[in-house]
């Protein structure tokens, strides 16, 4: 299968992500949607890794336009002090919001730091099989997300990595505390 990704000013991937990709015979081809004009009809996933900055106007709809055609979207959003707009845009149209802040857990913390967190995993997600209640994750500096309280139509949101309870949004100015969604898949069901 090819997988393609964005260049979106986004973080590269590291040498050990790289390697397990090659061995796992995955093809990892940088586009820029704003040269390109557009995603490659063979692109099976499109990966938004840790964008920098916000998506622009036209970069929105093509992949909004990708996903409404049945594409498959993977944002690893990351935390950015900058706001993102069109991409916090995108992740509405799927009942997901980007908060403006780190992910913090004053009870499920490594090494006395709030920031490194274990997140809670939802078992009987595709994306946590093989893992059980002996299974342990480590989420370093994380932003995080809310799920929207109205879905949109045809919108299912499962969440597979929370903070605890605890949990604290953290910006320059207040912390918030509240469960926050460190990871979820969002389904759209298409006409």
């Amino acid at each position: 299968p090819t997988r393609r990704s964005s260049d979106l000013k986004e973080a590269q991937f590291g040498t050990v992500v790289t390697d397990m990709l090659k061995k796992s015979n995955l093809t990892v081809t940088p586009i820029n949607l704003l040269t390109g004009g557009s995603i490659p009809e063979d692109c099976e996933l499109l990966l938004l890794n840790a964008p920098e900055s916000d998506l622009a106007a036209d970069e929105k709809k093509m992949v909004s336009d990708y996903l409404n055609g049945g594409g498959n979207v993977m944002i690893l959003a990351g935390y950015s002090e900058k706001d993102r707009p069109n991409l916090n845009g995108l992740l509405n149209e799927y009942g997901l919001n980007m908060e403006n802040g780190l992910a913090a857990d004053t009870k499920n913390f490594y090494q006395n730091n709030p920031y490194y967190i274990f997140p809670t995993i939802t078992a009987g997600n595709e994306l946590t099989q093989g893992t059980d209640d002996k299974s342990v994750s480590l989420v370093l500096q994380s932003g995080a997300m809310t799920q929207l309280k109205d879905l949109p139509q045809g919108v299912e949101v499962t969440p597979f990595m929370e903070t605890s309870e605890n949990g604290m949004l953290v910006t320059a100015d207040k912390q918030t505390k509240g469960t926050y969604l460190l990871g979820a898949v969002a389904k759209k069901t298409l006409d």
